[in-house]
C-alpha cells in the first residue's frame, strides 16, 4: 500500500511512496491516475529531492509539456531510454552521437571549451564516472546545444564552484 507524501500546491498532482520509491499521480479525474512516460512506464524515483522537483514541474508545466525549462522530459528520457541500458551502452551511444562528430565548441574558444583531442578524452573519462541520471542530463544538454562539451563545462563549473562562488564566476 502506497502512502501519500505530498500534493502539489494546486492539489492536481501527488507523490506517493512505496518501499522507498516515489510515484506520481494526476488527481484531476474521479480517480487518481499514475503519471506515465510517453512509452507508458510509471514515472518514479528513489530521490525525494527529485520527487519534489518533478511535483513542482508537474504543477507548473503539466505532464505533456516537454519544454527545456522542466526536468520532466529529462526524467522521462531516462526512464524510457537510459535506465534499461548498461552503463557502457550509454557511454558508447553518447560517444557515437557526440564525440565521433564535429563539435562546434572547439571552433570557438579553446580557453573555455578546451582542445578537442584532450577534451574528448576528458569527457570520456567523465562519462565513465557519471550515473545514468547524469548521462541523461549530458545527452539532453548535448542535444539542446549540439555539443556534449557544453554539458561537460557546466558539470565542471558545478563541481568546482558552489553557492555564492558559482554566482561570482565570470563565465
Amino acid at each position: 500500500m502506497a502512502d501519500i507524501i505530498k500534493y502539489s500546491g494546486d492539489r492536481r498532482w501527488l507523490i506517493a511512496e512505496q518501499e522507498g520509491r516515489y510515484y506520481f499521480f494526476d488527481t484531476a479525474g474521479e480517480k487518481a491516475r499514475p503519471v506515465e512516460t510517453p512509452s507508458g512506464r510509471l514515472v518514479e524515483t528513489s530521490y525525494i529531492a527529485l520527487a519534489d522537483r518533478i511535483l513542482l514541474d508537474l504543477e507548473i508545466f503539466g505532464a505533456e509539456n516537454m519544454t527545456a525549462e522542466s526536468i520532466i522530459p529529462w526524467h522521462f528520457t531516462m526512464i524510457d531510454n537510459f535506465i534499461k541500458m548498461e552503463h557502457e551502452q550509454v557511454e558508447q551511444m553518447l560517444n557515437e552521437c557526440f564525440m565521433e562528430k564535429h563539435d562546434w565548441t572547439f571552433d570557438v574558444d579553446e580557453e573555455v571549451f578546451g582542445d578537442s583531442e584532450e577534451r574528448v578524452e576528458a569527457i570520456r573519462t567523465w562519462l565513465s564516472k557519471c550515473t545514468h541520471m547524469q548521462m541523461t542530463a549530458a545527452c539532453c544538454i548535448g542535444n539542446a546545444y549540439h555539443s556534449i562539451n557544453i554539458a561537460y563545462v557546466l558539470a565542471a563549473l558545478l563541481e568546482n564552484y558552489s553557492g555564492k562562488a558559482l554566482r561570482k564566476t565570470s563565465y
